[in-house]
Formats: C-alpha cells, structure tokens, sequence
C-alpha cells in the first residue's frame, strides 16, 4: 500500500473511530482538522468520503485543512489565467492542480484555513443556491463574532470585507 494510500486508509479509520451518534432524527457529522496538507492528498480524500457518503456508508463530514502552497484551476479556468510566471511558480515550488470544482484560478496556502463539506443537500440538486446562501449566512456570522464585518456583493460570489475577499465557495456536486 502506497504512503499516500496508507494515509487515507488510516484517515478514514480515525473518522469512524470518531462517530457519535446524536438524539434521535438528528443528522450526523463528522468534523475534522487535518492541518497542513498537499491539496492532492485531501483531494483523493474527498473524493473517497463522497463515494462512501453516496453509499450512505458514512454520515455528512466536515474537512478543515492548510494546503501547501498550490493554485488549483477550475473548470472555467486555465493556467493562462495566473498572473505569475511560471518561473516564479518553479522558484517557489508551488504547483497549479485542475479541479472539478466551477471557477477559475484560486491560490491556496499556509495560514489559509479551508473547509470542504462531503454531505448530501436535503432537497438535492434544487436546494443548492439555499445551500451557497446559508453557508455565506455562517461566514458572515463567524466573521461578525471576530469584530469583522462580512458583506456579498452581488455579481460578486463569496464573501467580502474591507474592500477584498474574504471568503470563497467552490462547489463540485455530484
């Protein structure tokens, strides 16, 4: 078994170590901080979590992680798109990894917290947009709590304050 491969076997072990079980009709879900992290490996992560969450084999999970420095592109983006070179990407050892999420260049590193949901939308396909809003709703509020004042700006996906980007939402739905 390869190290990588080794790593999500023990990942999703400590995960079902990790299960509790909440009052009836309550859903489930497991939350987890994997600290810094290569985008590759939690990327093979999420996709393992969703296949077993597709097979209703795990409940809805929460993952926290760092990336080591990486631009992910994607799908409406292209590398052509980084406003750095490449020789500045090599001299820094940050690499570029297309994804499936919509979007286009999104830079990713130490210090950057991201949070990747693998759960089922109650409602599907038809409740995404409600999702996007509610998840941009927690932001805002997380952020009010730190003396931060979180706004959208329409047009304008993710979450914004001080006259920058805050926050994004990428979404890959399956």
């Amino acid at each position: 078994m390869g190290t990588e491969t080794g790593n999500l076997a023990r990942t999703l072990r400590e995960f079902r170590m990790a299960s509790t079980t909440g009052p009836p009709g309550a859903r489930t879900l497991w939350i987890t901080d994997l600290g810094l992290q290569p985008y590759p490996y939690v990327l093979s992560l999420q996709k393992t979590l969703a296949g077993e969450r597709r097979l209703m084999h795990i409940p809805d999970v929460l993952l926290f992680t760092e990336h080591e420095a990486v631009f992910t592109v994607g799908r409406r983006g292209g590398t052509e798109n980084l406003l750095v070179s490449a020789d500045f990407l090599e001299k820094r050892k940050i690499r570029c990894e297309a994804t499936e999420r919509g979007g286009d260049v999104t830079y990713h590193g130490p210090g950057q917290l991201v949070g990747y949901p693998v759960l089922r939308i109650p409602g599907g396909s038809r409740r995404v947009r409600h999702y996007v809003n509610t998840l941009e709703e927690v932001i805002i509020r997380t952020l009010e709590r730190f003396g931060i004042r979180g706004t959208r700006t329409p047009g304008q996906p993710g979450i914004w304050a001080g006259g920058g980007k805050i926050a994004f939402i990428g979404l890959a739905l399956q």
